[in-house]
């Protein structure tokens, strides 16, 4: 922690620190709890800052995704709140390792709040699908299993009310895309696996 606060300004240092900060969470959480209320908004401010180096985006939004169990635990619902916006936030980053690095990181995020998630679906979803939009290949990859671990993991609130028409037509509209271009396409099998686990839950709000 010395390493972080005294050599701000040098990249290597921060990301080798952030680095180490991700790889020992899980065998010293414990030891690691009294220092993450300060340690948490120095990695969403690597993630957020403007002039953070692609490199130090993904390895700050990994090791979020480390912590974010400790996030969900501590019982202040503005950790949750500030950890979703700064992830979701960086899903549009152009640089294809942060997207998936974001990505992935959200979808973690997902797996430890559970129903904690429903206030923040719609923005979240939002932001999916722009990225949809704009993912290729790998990210895309990443975005359909976090589509699909949402469903897996927040239940029934995302096929409530008017939220399946905001990204389900989105999702039907890449899938026809990319069968018309391409038949073949890889990435349609586990497009097609997302959307069956988005109407498992959603049952007959998917059906319009």
């Amino acid at each position: 922690m010395t390493l972080i606060s005294e050599f701000p300004l040098f990249t290597k240092f921060r990301e080798a620190s952030i680095l180490a900060l991700g790889a020992i969470s899980g065998g010293c959480m414990e030891e690691l709890k009294p220092h993450l209320p300060q340690l948490h908004p120095f990695l969403l401010s690597q993630l957020t800052a403007p002039d953070s180096l692609p490199q130090l985006r993904c390895i700050s939004a990994w090791t979020l995704g480390r912590y974010a169990s400790w996030t969900v635990s501590a019982d202040e619902p503005s950790l949750v709140a500030c950890s979703i916006e700064a992830l979701v936030g960086r899903l549009l980053d152009r640089n294809k390792k942060v997207q998936v690095a974001t990505c992935s990181a959200l979808g973690v995020y997902v797996e430890a709040a559970g129903e904690l998630m429903t206030p923040y679906l719609e923005p979240v979803y939002r932001a999916l699908m722009d990225a949809l939009q704009l993912y290729r290949t790998r990210s895309l990859l990443c975005l359909f299993d976090t589509l699909g671990v949402m469903a897996d993991h927040v239940g029934v609130a995302i096929g409530e009310g008017p939220l399946p028409g905001l990204y389900v037509p989105c999702i039907l509209k890449r899938w026809n895309d990319i069968g018309r271009e391409n038949p073949l396409d890889p990435s349609l099998l586990p497009l097609m696996e997302c959307l069956v686990r988005i109407a498992v839950v959603c049952v007959m709000n998917y059906q319009p």
